[in-house]
């Protein structure tokens, strides 16, 4: 009896020894994990960072070329008015030339009739004087003023001639003049224009240049987007993997913490055992000695599972609200959790790693995870006003898991 009560401690020292030398070498490959993967995440979140940074300074960049390429198109606005308005006077120039040339067409007309009315009399003051038939009409008078009359006559024609002479030669110099006038002033506006229609190709060529740009900025922002929203996937998932080894490593914890209350059992056992075997007048008593030791093995075992209840840690506690203050941008009104339950208090709890619906026990009090926001060993209490969370502020407690 007493041999196979020592083959059989003997077994289930040797098994719960197996599981003290397994479990602190999985529980290091777990640690070793959480450190890689808080490694990563640490990485990833700097780079999400640049990224965001980055996308600061594109946004701003757009922007200043925006603002260029507003102030651009007003130049080229200003230059196309002043464009049309130069046009409309380089058109109004050349029907003032054209108004000259016909003046200057209608006097070289007028000349030409007054040239030939002028030969007309130089002819005839010829051909009379040649045959004294003019001194004959100067002469042949009734009277001394009929004499004076005809000599003004004559002196009267021929200072109209040279007259008209001198009116032609002045209108042909006003002309010239005027028309020398307007070329140049049309030269000058022709220069005006050549010189903005210059200006308005290189503004456009920078425009062109400013737009594309623009464009390579914007892609720029879109593949910036991107990375940023494929980061933040990756964090994510970084951060839920963490919760994952996070409560694998206070499950190993837990687990280490009972193979060793269970050892310290065993052991208790096999040392009353043994005192039963060299003192073979007490076996009562020592068999109830062991009963004892055996049913009290089990109670208060930080790591394993009593009743409906499992141990899962001495977690950090907070409190929370709706409010903007703790919610930030998921602030509302009702306050909804992520699970889509309106929160309420003594009821909604907060934290990563477990599934939605999860019933916690702390300080005797049932829970619901409805809320997400914190990592495992951490719960964060929802409270219906912001004083009261403020109130409760920061502990430590121990959490059992409703199974």
């Amino acid at each position: 009896m007493n041999k196979k009560r020592k083959q059989r401690t003997f077994t289930a020292m040797f098994l719960i020894a197996a599981l003290l030398v397994s479990v602190p070498a999985y529980a290091y490959s777990t640690q070793e994990q959480i450190e890689n993967t808080q490694q990563e995440n640490a990485a990833t979140e700097s780079t999400l960072k640049s990224t965001e940074e980055r996308i600061a300074q594109l946004e701003a960049k757009r922007g200043d070329s925006e603002r260029y390429l507003e102030e651009l198109n007003n130049q080229l606005a200003e230059l196309t008015e002043e464009l049309t308005v130069l046009t409309a006077q380089i058109d109004a120039k050349e029907a003032e030339l054209s108004q000259v040339e016909a003046e200057f067409t209608e006097a070289k007309a007028d000349e030409q009739e007054q040239y030939e009315a002028m030969k007309l009399r130089i002819q005839f003051l010829y051909e009379e004087s040649a045959s004294a038939g003019l001194l004959e009409a100067l002469f042949s008078t009734d009277g001394f003023m009929d004499f004076i009359n005809r000599a003004d006559a004559f002196a009267q024609l021929t200072k109209y001639d040279r007259d008209m002479l001198q009116t032609y030669t002045d209108t042909i110099t006003v002309i010239e003049e005027k028309e020398a006038k307007l070329e140049q002033e049309k030269a000058e506006l022709i220069g005006l224009r050549d010189a903005q229609l210059k200006q308005q190709e290189q503004i456009q060529a920078v425009y062109e240049a400013a737009y594309n740009e623009l464009r390579d900025i914007e892609m720029s922002i879109q593949d910036s987007e991107n990375e940023k929203a494929a980061l933040v996937a990756q964090i994510e998932q970084q951060e839920e993997l963490l919760n994952q080894l996070l409560a694998q490593k206070y499950e190993e914890e837990a687990a280490a913490k009972a193979a060793a209350e269970a050892a310290a059992a065993a052991e208790a056992a096999a040392q009353a055992a043994a005192q039963q075997s060299s003192q073979p007048s007490n076996t009562q008593n020592s068999t109830a000695t062991d009963s004892s030791v055996s049913t009290g093995s089990g109670s208060g075992s930080s790591g394993s599972s009593s009743g409906n209840l499992t141990y899962l840690g001495n977690f950090r506690l907070t409190a929370y609200c709706g409010c903007s203050k703790c919610c930030g941008q998921w602030a509302s009104n009702p306050p909804i959790s992520a699970s889509g339950a309106v929160c309420s208090e003594g009821v909604t709890v907060a934290m990563g790693g477990v599934p939605f619906g999860t019933q916690l026990s702390i300080n005797g009090h049932i829970y619901t995870v409805q809320d997400r926001g914190t990592s495992y060993g951490h719960v964060d209490i929802y409270f219906s006003s912001h004083s009261a969370a403020l109130q409760f502020g920061s502990k430590y407690a121990d959490v059992y898991m409703v199974n």
